[in-house]
């Protein structure tokens, strides 16, 4: 595989900006009324009721109703929930045709107001894409303030009629972190020949703690067909020593030149996901040949512990990463299936192997459809080191939110919960934000009954009393 180039030919140093606060008109408006009540999660053990007195748990409730903070939006791109610098919540997304749009989340009074987005860059993206061409708006992360705009990174794709692709990762008003314009060497296409070049495959770009930087996938058309796992801050391209996670040969298929593009996704890298851990430096994860890829980087992007290859016997679905206070937590689903595995070590230990954890259903559940499986897995810490996951369960038009509270050794506290009331409507994506009170600001992708996708948010607390000197939740992307 070729060095340096690998990573420079797809490479574009962006540079920082900073201004003053946005701000837009208020757009919270309140949702259909849903049930409020408490909902058990059982009682702590392993201290029993002085335990739980001195840390709480024990009782989740839902403390500020749900609202709905816009409607139209487009599934695939999620909701992506960044604390600001300044401690506002952006919450970033995408409408039905794919122009990025941000809000921002006020959980105290259940409010959220739109402010405008910047797409110097992508002016395009506020218009329908071109005829037949199909675009794919994987994420919108809010970066913070450029005067009275909000500036975002965009990862997306979109395949032109004639089969050429674009990939491009990074600021919508500013060049390109990453990116791809050309003609795919593994799809058909007719415009023209592949070039001889490294092939941007898929990225994503986070943000945390005053740094930016994209996580991607590579395919080098090269001689043998390898696939890389890059990444890449937004200052600039790293040498191989640094940015290259790890690379693989694609097995090659009988009478192919070029692996299907099956083949290649499957010894590719995919899933990808990112967590800051304080300054200790990055925790980076992929799924590759259906298993867990973890990878430690320190501050500098230097290896900081060996890479993992967990296998649970089916792929690995999407992680959610998390850190707090030197402790980090690893929970993923297993694609086709009800299950999760977690772990949780310190910083500065060797990554540990996530395990399968226990988690009943809520009493009383309606059975879930037959081939259910467990997607959108979210974490958050506490001050005291209790993680409140949530996920989905059930299959497509039919996932039902899930939350639970686990204790600092990721032991559930109880059976699930749901607390949302929206049994009757499907959720497609879900995600959890720790607050400074250590309740948690739900926001979640609804479609109620003869409705369409909308973004709400709701804030729910599980009893749980903060640490006297716990420091704030620290500014960082809260993703995936």
């Amino acid at each position: 595989m070729r060095s340096a180039s690998l990573l420079l030919l797809l490479s574009a140093a962006a540079c920082s900006k900073n201004g003053a606060a946005p701000t837009g008109a208020d757009a919270g408006t309140a949702a259909p009324p849903l049930p409020s009540g408490q909902y058990s999660s059982g009682g702590m053990d392993s201290g029993g009721a002085s335990a739980q007195a001195a840390t709480g748990g024990g009782a989740c409730k839902l403390d500020v109703a749900p609202f709905v903070i816009d409607k139209g939006v487009r599934s695939e791109t999620g909701v992506t929930v960044v604390r600001l610098a300044d401690d506002r919540l952006a919450a970033g997304y995408a409408n039905g045709e794919g122009t990025p749009k941000v809000a921002i989340v006020s959980p105290a009074d259940g409010t959220a107001s739109l402010v405008d987005v910047d797409l110097g860059k992508l002016p395009e993206l506020s218009q329908k894409p071109a005829p037949k061409t199909q675009r794919v708006v994987h994420r919108v992360t809010p970066l913070g303030a450029n005067g009275l705009k909000m500036r975002v990174a965009v990862d997306l794709t979109e395949t032109r009629a004639d089969g050429s692709r674009v990939v491009r990762c990074g600021p919508a008003d500013d060049e390109a972190w990453q990116s791809f314009d050309g003609v795919s060497a593994y799809e058909p296409s007719d415009a023209g020949a592949p070039g001889n070049v490294p092939e941007l495959r898929d990225c994503r770009s986070f943000s945390a703690g005053g740094t930016s930087w994209t996580e991607s996938f590579v395919a080098d058309t090269s001689g043998a067909i390898q696939s890389a796992w890059v990444i890449h801050p937004s200052t600039g391209a790293l040498d191989d020593a640094q940015g290259l996670l790890q690379h693989q040969a694609v097995p090659p298929e009988a009478g192919r030149t070029t692996p299907r593009v099956g083949q290649l996704d499957r010894f590719g890298y995919t899933q990808l996901t990112s967590a800051r851990l304080g300054d200790a430096g990055f925790l980076v994860s992929a799924r590759s040949n259906g298993k867990l890829r973890l990878a430690k980087r320190g501050a500098d992007w230097s290896p900081a512990d060996e890479i993992t290859d967990f296998w649970y016997g089916s792929p690995i679905g999407l992680p959610a990463l998390a850190s707090r206070d030197a402790k980090v937590v690893v929970v993923a689903p297993i694609a086709g299936k009800l299950d999760l595995v977690g772990a949780t070590f310190p910083v500065e230990a060797k990554i540990a192997r996530p395990a399968p954890l226990a988690i009943d259903e809520p009493a009383g559940a309606t059975p879930l459809p037959p081939d259910s499986e467990r997607t959108s897995v979210t974490v958050a810490i506490a001050s005291r080191g209790q993680v409140i996951a949530a996920f989905l369960d059930g299959r497509a038009g039919k996932r039902r939110p899930r939350f639970v509270l686990l204790d600092d050794a990721l032991k559930a506290q109880g059976a699930s919960f749901e607390p949302l009331g929206t049994a009757d409507a499907d959720v497609a994506d879900l995600k959890l934000t720790i607050l400074p009170d250590d309740r948690v600001l739900v926001t979640a992708l609804v479609a109620h009954p003869g409705a369409g996708l909308a973004l709400e948010a709701a804030v729910v607390g599980c009893g749980l009393i903060p640490a006297v000197t716990a420091a704030p939740p620290p500014a960082t992307d809260a993703a995936p």
